[in-house]
């Protein structure tokens, strides 16, 4: 997921988890490039999925400032 914003503000979320049944599968990947950024970097997540055997590994987070 690609995102270039001036402003990026609100109270919801922004995910990219994997996700899971047998296997979890892994996160995928976030791009952010913004001007003002005041939603709160912790409802910004790209966790692994949760699988019966194996917990699938965690996606990247990318904040550039521009």
């Amino acid at each position: 997921m690609n995102i270039s914003v001036h402003t990026l503000s609100g109270t919801g979320t922004i995910t990219a988890n994997g996700g899971g049944f047998e296997v979890g599968g892994g996160g995928g990947r976030i791009a952010i490039r913004y001007g003002s950024l005041t939603l709160d970097q912790a409802n910004i997540k790209a966790l692994g999925g949760q699988g019966n055997h194996a917990i699938g590994a965690k996606g990247t987070v990318y904040l550039e400032l521009k």
